[in-house]
């Protein structure tokens, strides 16, 4: 066993630092770019994930009739009737009253189907759909949820796909709830 005096002990323990120092790797800098683009592929699959949940149906004012049926509600543009509006993906479009549309709304009175606000509202819709489909390489598909209240007169829900079929929306599904199994 050797002995060092106290400066020679310093000396030695500094440079057996210094050697540890420049073997260990030494990350001086984050590399912020691949952060970023790991941030946004889990950003981007949330947000896809999220979006695809479409069974979040605001159910304030309606009460849709009951079913025993097994399907999850598909992704498709929402079309609600409540006892007070017609409601577009979450926005009011055309008031409704004692279950009609006024005949202000519809294009030649009341006896027409065709209620021109919603088909207005609904053809954009369907453009943009289209043009994301297009840009995806898809086919567009027209695909509508229609979520009614069991108390709506027919008529309603007659005009209501009528003039979401003159949009360009031909295939759609009636949205109900599942039946309690008690």
């Amino acid at each position: 066993m050797q002995m060092l005096n106290r400066r020679e002990a310093r000396h030695a323990i500094f440079a057996f630092k210094r050697k540890l120092d420049l073997e260990a790797e030494d990350v001086s800098y984050l590399n912020i770019v691949a952060m970023m683009d790991m941030m946004t592929i889990l950003l981007v699959f949330l947000l896809k994930s999220w979006s695809v949940q479409v069974s979040n149906i605001q159910l304030s004012e309606v009460e849709p009739p009951r079913s025993s049926i097994n399907l999850t509600v598909a992704d498709a543009l929402k079309v609600q009737i409540t006892p007070t509006a017609i409601i577009v993906e979450g926005d009011a479009v055309v008031p409704v009253r004692r279950g009609a549309v006024d005949p202000s709304y519809k294009k030649t009175g009341a006896n027409d189907y065709l209620i021109v606000p919603l088909e207005a509202v609904v053809t954009q819709h369907a453009n943009r759909e289209k043009k994301i489909s297009q840009m995806r390489g898809e086919d567009w598909k027209g695909e509508l949820s229609l979520i009614a209240d069991k108390n709506t007169p027919y008529r309603l829900v007659t005009e209501v796909l009528y003039t979401v079929g003159q949009a360009g929306y031909k295939s759609y599904r009636l949205v109900t709830l599942k039946q309690s199994e008690d």
